[in-house]
């Protein structure tokens, strides 16, 4: 404060009014803060529109949802080489009859950790269970061919199953509220086409029930 006073006075020396130095000062500011604001929104927005499209779903939320999804994944006790990835979608606020991503996938150290951010619910797996709604699978062999799949039976366009890693095996379930409303869908994917094994399965949906109370805020 001293330092701003002592510039105010200088200024004020050289003949200066309050109101010329205040206009002075605010232009000034502008020319470094509205820089700097535009490049944080730019470097954010993305990150902060698609939390906004989840839905109410509130930071604390977030972060449980991200604890029932961990939960289930140790749950099964997968192995590093069936390289398992989880997370949960939910319906979007902003578009109809799209879905969600709410939080990254889990583990952050799988080799295909990516955000993705929202999807429509007339493709994939995710959409598939998210309709029905029912639990629903694929395997990818060694003599599937893939995009051919992806197009014919998943309702992605040429382009955009070019877009799509090719993974072995692919799983979602939704999660459903006492009036069988549905909250959300949790979806696994793996390098390995064997690795969503019945009993596993059963563990994973058990484990991940806790979700229809932290997603019903989501109205």
């Amino acid at each position: 404060m001293k330092v701003i006073d002592r510039i105010w006075f200088r200024l004020a020396l050289k003949g200066l009014s309050s109101a010329a130095i205040a206009v002075g000062a605010l232009f000034a500011a502008l020319v470094w803060v509205v820089p700097v604001a535009v490049c944080f929104v730019v470097a954010f927005s993305s990150e902060v529109l698609g939390y906004l499209l989840s839905g109410r779903l509130s930071a604390p939320v977030l972060y449980r949802i991200r604890g029932v999804l961990e939960a289930a994944y140790h749950t099964c006790s997968f192995t590093e080489s069936e390289d398992v990835r989880i997370t949960a979608y939910v319906p979007c606020m902003a578009w109809h009859n799209f879905v969600k991503q709410v939080v990254p996938y889990y583990p952050a150290t799988s080799r295909r950790s990516s955000f993705r951010h929202k999807m429509p619910t007339s493709k994939g797996i995710v959409g598939l269970c998210y309709r029905k709604p029912k639990a629903c699978g694929e395997i990818i062999g060694p003599a599937d061919n893939f995009k051919d799949k992806m197009v014919k039976k998943w309702g992605f366009t040429p382009d955009e199953a070019d877009k799509l890693k090719v993974r072995g095996s692919y799983y979602a379930f939704p999660i459903t509220d006492a009036e069988n409303k549905v909250r959300g869908v949790v979806y696994v994917d793996s390098a390995r086409v064997d690795a969503f094994r019945p009993e596993r399965v059963d563990r994973m949906v058990k484990a991940c029930v806790p979700l229809a109370r932290w997603l019903k805020t989501n109205d």
